[in-house]
């Protein structure tokens, strides 16, 4: 195996002195490929898609969802109740316009309601609600109700705290029927009687808060949480509605929530973190390069590499699965902070090579052959631990096990074809400067490193002391999570 692995880095190098500039061609554009692949990747927040697709619970969620929808876009009207009634009243047409929505519900449905009220009425209450609309006068009707709750609740303030919202409500209807009575009273066409009577027997219409200061718009879409991109669509659409109708009603605060645009929110918000924190990582691991290396130029080489295994991997996983989830989003952050080692320990070996009078490809060959033998394996080996996370159940681990080690593979191949190359075309250019090849890293730019090297090799037994004890205090913090 090591004789065949020593074969390859051989032909590696070889044809990385000979054509250096025709395989960065390739490589370029076998990277333009896949990032135009990779473009399409999106990031997909829904805890339902990292859950085991053959659990009982999951498939009998997903059935669920499926035959009676989700409703996972609610918009909220924040304002004085008629004037959030006139902005629902132009809102909920255009929102059961839009294609992807399947139901609006601004409103009870009050003529089911009124047909079936009493059949859905439990027997134990059944007597109370007849006793209640015994008299059909106003005036009888009041005080069925106050008889009523003289009844229920004078001596029982456990009975209060189980039904004061379904009271509350009640008074809000009662007071909403003797707003429109006032106001017929007093000439204006307001509502009509039959508005009056219905809030009274069964409440506001509206879906409004208790304080009648908010009301809610639900919103089913067509599609499940399943089909994430219809989702997100929908969420688009919606707020560009709201966007238009918000300037016809300046004293209604509108807003947008529900799982979709929840979910959308948390996609954008990951994917631009994820962004910012690899930038970050790529800026401090070049300045410690530059300050180890002693040098602009070669941590740009040792980072190129590791852009391109990332690229690779997106396009890889856009295949594969479409999508990221909430475990692999931070993928390219971990091939950094791996793949970045294979590129450190190759480039160190090759220039030690180069200042020990060797020429190109003779470097190559021994770094490749040597140091490249010992990073292939580490590797390699570190690719199957995560890949081995594949025969779990849960759907997220097994995409993160896939992301990470196929990742893995596919920074290593980068580094590999990629990495000899740019060492070459660097060093005909400071051949052609007549510049002396030196190593990175080999002035003293790390003296505490090895004083505390030094002093470990001395005293081994303090440091063998101090190691026992941190891991015993790292095993009981463990055992203490949950």
């Amino acid at each position: 195996m090591r004789n065949m692995l020593r074969s390859i880095g051989g032909v590696i190098a070889r044809i990385s002195d000979e054509y250096p500039g025709r395989i960065l061609l390739i490589i370029s554009i076998v990277t333009v490929i896949a990032t135009g692949i990779a473009s399409g990747l999106e990031t997909k927040t829904n805890v339902q898609d990292m859950l085991p697709e053959n659990s009982p619970a999951v498939q009998s969620y997903i059935e669920v969802t499926e035959r009676f929808g989700e409703a996972n876009t609610l918009i909220v009207l924040e304002g004085e109740r008629d004037r959030m009634v006139e902005a629902a009243e132009v809102l909920i047409p255009r929102l059961e316009a839009l294609e992807l929505i399947y139901n609006v519900q601004g409103t009870l449905p009050m003529d089911y309601f009124i047909d079936n009220a009493l059949m859905l009425t439990e027997e134990k209450d059944l007597d109370r609600t007849l006793e209640r609309l015994g008299d059909p006068s106003l005036t009888g009707f009041l005080r069925g109700i106050n008889d009523d709750f003289e009844r229920e609740y004078t001596d029982s303030e456990e009975n209060m705290r189980e039904d004061e919202v379904a009271i509350a409500q009640s008074m809000q209807g009662i007071e909403r029927s003797l707003e429109i009575l006032a106001a017929r009273f007093a000439g204006a066409e307001y509502a009509t009687i039959e508005e009056a009577v219905d809030a009274m027997v069964t409440g506001d219409p509206w879906n409004l808060s208790l304080d009648r200061g908010m009301m809610l718009i639900i919103c089913t879409p067509v599609h499940s949480m399943m089909e994430f991109n219809y989702i997100l669509d929908l969420t688009v659409d919606v707020r560009e509605l709201l966007e238009e109708i918000r300037p016809q009603f300046p004293e209604v605060e509108i807003g947008l929530s529900g799982n979709g645009p929840l979910q959308k929110d948390e996609m954008d918000a990951m994917t631009t973190s994820t962004m910012l924190l690899m930038v970050v990582a790529m800026v401090l691991i070049y300045l410690l390069l530059a300050r180890n290396f002693g040098g602009w130029i070669l941590p740009l080489v040792a980072l190129t590499p590791l852009v391109i295994g990332i690229v690779w991997t997106s396009a890889a996983l856009e295949i594969v699965y479409g999508s990221l989830n909430m475990f692999t989003i931070m993928f390219s952050i971990i091939l950094l902070g791996l793949g970045i080692d294979f590129a450190i320990h190759l480039i160190t070996r090759f220039y030690e090579e180069m200042s020990s009078g060797h020429s190109v490809r003779e470097s190559l060959i021994y770094t490749i052959t040597g140091t490249g033998v010992g990073v292939l394996a580490g590797g390699l080996t570190t690719a199957a631990a995560f890949l081995a996370l594949l025969v779990g159940e849960t759907k997220g681990i097994s995409e993160l096990g896939f992301t990470c080690g196929a990742g893995l593979f596919l920074t290593l191949v980068a580094v590999f074809f990629t990495l000899p190359p740019l060492l070459v075309l660097r060093s005909r250019r400071m051949e052609r400067k007549g510049r002396k090849v030196t190593v990175p890293g080999a002035r003293e730019g790390w003296p505490l490193l090895g004083k505390v090297a030094e002093t470990s090799w001395q005293r081994w037994g303090l440091f063998l002391a101090l190691f026992v004890a941190v891991m015993g205090i790292s095993l009981w913090a463990g055992m203490k999570n949950e």
